[in-house]
Protein backbone atom coordinates (compact mmCIF):
# COMPACT_ATOMS: atom_id res chain seq x y z
CA UNK A 1 0.00 0.00 0.00
CA UNK A 2 1.12 3.21 -0.92
CA UNK A 3 2.49 5.29 1.97
CA UNK A 4 0.07 8.19 2.98
CA UNK A 5 0.87 11.84 2.31
CA UNK A 6 1.57 12.54 6.25
CA UNK A 7 4.00 9.57 6.14
CA UNK A 8 6.15 10.75 3.45
CA UNK A 9 6.73 13.80 4.76
CA UNK A 10 7.78 12.61 7.93
CA UNK A 11 10.25 10.15 6.74
CA UNK A 12 11.70 13.05 4.30
CA UNK A 13 11.96 15.37 7.47
CA UNK A 14 13.78 12.57 9.03
CA UNK A 15 15.77 12.06 6.25
CA UNK A 16 16.77 15.71 6.09
CA UNK A 17 17.61 15.28 10.15
CA UNK A 18 20.11 12.37 9.55
CA UNK A 19 22.00 14.63 6.61
CA UNK A 20 22.50 17.38 8.69
CA UNK A 21 24.21 15.53 11.32
CA UNK A 22 25.93 13.93 9.59
CA UNK A 23 27.01 17.09 8.21
CA UNK A 24 27.87 18.83 11.20
CA UNK A 25 31.17 17.44 12.21
CA UNK A 26 32.15 18.24 8.64
CA UNK A 27 31.07 21.75 9.01
CA UNK A 28 32.82 22.09 12.94
CA UNK A 29 35.96 20.89 11.13
CA UNK A 30 36.21 23.65 8.44
CA UNK A 31 35.43 26.34 10.47
CA UNK A 32 37.77 24.93 13.33
CA UNK A 33 41.30 27.42 12.94
CA UNK A 34 43.37 24.83 14.48
CA UNK A 35 42.47 21.60 12.79
CA UNK A 36 45.98 19.73 13.72
CA UNK A 37 47.92 18.63 16.88
CA UNK A 38 50.64 16.55 17.75
CA UNK A 39 48.90 13.49 18.55
CA UNK A 40 51.42 11.50 20.09
CA UNK A 41 51.45 13.89 22.62
CA UNK A 42 47.68 12.67 23.75
CA UNK A 43 48.77 8.56 24.75
CA UNK A 44 47.61 9.77 28.54
CA UNK A 45 45.51 6.17 29.12
CA UNK A 46 45.94 3.11 27.71
CA UNK A 47 42.73 3.09 25.96
CA UNK A 48 42.67 4.81 21.88
CA UNK A 49 39.07 5.57 22.28
CA UNK A 50 39.90 7.62 25.23
CA UNK A 51 42.78 9.60 24.01
CA UNK A 52 40.99 10.41 20.84
CA UNK A 53 38.28 12.59 22.90
CA UNK A 54 41.02 13.78 24.83
CA UNK A 55 42.79 15.14 21.95
CA UNK A 56 39.04 16.99 20.20
CA UNK A 57 38.75 18.47 23.62
CA UNK A 58 42.53 20.07 23.28
CA UNK A 59 41.80 21.12 19.42
CA UNK A 60 38.32 22.89 21.27
CA UNK A 61 40.35 24.68 24.28
CA UNK A 62 43.21 25.87 21.52
CA UNK A 63 40.16 27.09 19.09
CA UNK A 64 38.59 28.92 21.56
CA UNK A 65 42.03 30.38 23.01
CA UNK A 66 43.19 31.31 19.84
CA UNK A 67 39.98 33.29 18.81
CA UNK A 68 39.80 34.85 21.79
CA UNK A 69 43.55 36.21 21.63
CA UNK A 70 42.62 37.34 17.99
CA UNK A 71 39.75 39.14 19.03
CA UNK A 72 41.27 40.57 21.88
CA UNK A 73 43.83 41.80 19.60
CA UNK A 74 41.52 42.81 17.26
CA UNK A 75 39.76 45.26 19.78
CA UNK A 76 42.63 46.68 21.67
CA UNK A 77 44.35 47.40 18.15
CA UNK A 78 40.95 49.75 17.00
CA UNK A 79 40.87 50.97 20.70
CA UNK A 80 44.53 52.20 20.39
CA UNK A 81 44.53 53.37 17.53
CA UNK A 82 41.57 55.83 18.02
CA UNK A 83 43.52 57.19 21.09
CA UNK A 84 46.45 57.51 20.00
CA UNK A 85 47.57 60.89 19.97
CA UNK A 86 48.47 63.33 22.56
CA UNK A 87 44.78 64.69 23.06
CA UNK A 88 44.55 61.23 24.80
CA UNK A 89 47.80 60.32 26.40
CA UNK A 90 47.43 57.53 29.05
CA UNK A 91 43.32 57.13 27.98
CA UNK A 92 44.46 53.50 26.34
CA UNK A 93 46.56 51.93 29.59
CA UNK A 94 43.61 53.75 31.64
CA UNK A 95 40.66 51.82 29.75
CA UNK A 96 43.09 48.62 29.37
CA UNK A 97 42.89 48.59 33.31
CA UNK A 98 39.22 49.29 33.54
CA UNK A 99 38.59 46.39 31.37
CA UNK A 100 40.91 43.99 33.75
CA UNK A 101 44.03 43.88 31.53
CA UNK A 102 47.42 45.15 31.76
CA UNK A 103 49.39 47.01 28.58
CA UNK A 104 51.88 43.94 27.38
CA UNK A 105 49.40 41.27 27.96
CA UNK A 106 47.34 43.30 25.53
CA UNK A 107 50.24 44.00 22.92
CA UNK A 108 50.53 40.20 23.15
CA UNK A 109 46.93 39.80 21.68
CA UNK A 110 47.60 42.47 19.38
CA UNK A 111 51.14 41.44 18.11
CA UNK A 112 49.22 37.72 17.60
CA UNK A 113 46.31 39.72 15.43
CA UNK A 114 48.89 41.80 13.58
CA UNK A 115 50.54 38.97 12.58
CA UNK A 116 47.46 37.01 11.66
CA UNK A 117 46.52 40.23 9.08
CA UNK A 118 49.68 39.26 7.07
CA UNK A 119 48.79 35.82 6.72
CA UNK A 120 47.36 35.29 3.34
CA UNK A 121 46.76 31.46 3.32
CA UNK A 122 45.10 28.90 6.03
CA UNK A 123 48.71 27.40 6.62
CA UNK A 124 49.98 30.58 8.05
CA UNK A 125 46.75 31.62 10.00
CA UNK A 126 47.00 28.30 11.88
CA UNK A 127 50.30 28.90 12.38
CA UNK A 128 49.89 32.40 13.77
CA UNK A 129 47.08 31.11 15.57
CA UNK A 130 48.92 28.36 17.71
CA UNK A 131 52.47 30.06 18.08
CA UNK A 132 53.16 30.59 21.51
CA UNK A 133 53.59 33.88 22.73
CA UNK A 134 57.14 34.22 22.49
CA UNK A 135 57.66 33.13 19.22
CA UNK A 136 54.95 35.80 18.12
CA UNK A 137 56.93 38.57 20.24
CA UNK A 138 60.22 37.42 18.16
CA UNK A 139 58.85 37.63 14.97
CA UNK A 140 57.55 40.90 15.47
CA UNK A 141 60.74 42.05 16.69
CA UNK A 142 61.93 41.22 13.03
CA UNK A 143 62.32 44.15 10.91
CA UNK A 144 60.46 42.94 8.45
CA UNK A 145 57.90 40.33 9.80
CA UNK A 146 56.14 39.86 6.82
CA UNK A 147 59.13 38.31 5.29
CA UNK A 148 58.66 35.48 7.76
CA UNK A 149 55.15 35.28 7.13
CA UNK A 150 55.83 34.37 3.82
CA UNK A 151 58.81 32.49 3.87
CA UNK A 152 56.32 30.14 6.56
CA UNK A 153 53.49 30.04 3.47
CA UNK A 154 56.62 29.44 0.99
CA UNK A 155 57.84 26.88 2.21
CA UNK A 156 54.98 25.28 4.39
CA UNK A 157 57.12 24.73 7.74
CA UNK A 158 58.17 26.62 10.97
CA UNK A 159 61.69 25.74 10.69
CA UNK A 160 62.70 28.87 10.02
CA UNK A 161 61.85 29.93 13.81
CA UNK A 162 63.73 27.69 15.75
CA UNK A 163 66.83 29.89 14.12
CA UNK A 164 65.53 33.04 15.00
CA UNK A 165 68.24 34.65 17.62
CA UNK A 166 69.94 38.03 16.65
CA UNK A 167 67.73 37.99 13.54
CA UNK A 168 64.41 38.85 15.62
CA UNK A 169 66.14 41.89 17.51
CA UNK A 170 65.67 45.22 15.50
CA UNK A 171 68.09 46.52 14.12
CA UNK A 172 69.02 49.62 17.31
CA UNK A 173 68.88 46.99 19.81
CA UNK A 174 71.69 45.09 17.40
CA UNK A 175 73.83 47.97 17.81
CA UNK A 176 73.05 48.44 21.45
CA UNK A 177 74.41 44.99 22.43
CA UNK A 178 77.33 46.03 19.85
CA UNK A 179 77.96 48.74 21.81
CA UNK A 180 77.96 47.93 25.35
CA UNK A 181 81.02 47.88 27.08
CA UNK A 182 80.60 44.18 29.16
CA UNK A 183 84.11 44.67 30.71
CA UNK A 184 82.83 48.00 32.20
CA UNK A 185 79.55 46.36 33.34
CA UNK A 186 81.70 43.48 34.90
CA UNK A 187 83.62 45.79 36.68
CA UNK A 188 80.91 47.39 38.58
CA UNK A 189 79.33 44.01 39.42
CA UNK A 190 78.70 44.80 43.59
CA UNK A 191 80.15 42.85 46.50
CA UNK A 192 77.99 40.55 48.28
CA UNK A 193 78.03 42.92 51.57
CA UNK A 194 76.96 45.57 49.22
CA UNK A 195 73.77 43.28 47.78
CA UNK A 196 72.94 43.08 51.91
CA UNK A 197 72.44 46.62 52.44
CA UNK A 198 70.12 46.74 49.43
CA UNK A 199 65.66 46.38 50.36
CA UNK A 200 64.65 42.50 50.43
CA UNK A 201 62.88 43.62 47.19
CA UNK A 202 65.83 44.95 45.31
CA UNK A 203 67.83 41.71 46.49
CA UNK A 204 65.23 39.54 44.85
CA UNK A 205 65.24 41.75 41.72
CA UNK A 206 69.07 41.70 41.11
CA UNK A 207 69.00 37.78 42.04
CA UNK A 208 66.30 36.73 39.73
CA UNK A 209 68.14 38.79 36.77
CA UNK A 210 71.28 37.25 38.04
CA UNK A 211 69.88 33.72 37.56
CA UNK A 212 68.43 34.35 33.82
CA UNK A 213 72.32 36.13 33.00
CA UNK A 214 73.65 32.95 34.78
CA UNK A 215 70.82 30.42 32.33
CA UNK A 216 71.97 32.21 29.34
CA UNK A 217 75.42 31.96 29.47
CA UNK A 218 75.27 28.48 30.37
CA UNK A 219 73.71 27.57 26.98
CA UNK A 220 76.43 29.49 24.72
Amino acid sequence: MEKKIDEKLKDLLNSRKQKKVSEKPQEEKKSLLIKNINKEIFQITGDDEVNSFLKEKSLEVLNLQARTSLTLGKIFSEVELRLAGNRYTGCYVKWLEFNGFNKMTALRHRNRYKLYTLCEDDFSKEVVAKLPYRQINDICKNENPQSIIRTIERERSIDILDNMTLDSISFQEKNEIMDFDFNNFLTHLPKKETLEKLPVDKQKTLFNLFKKIDKILNEI
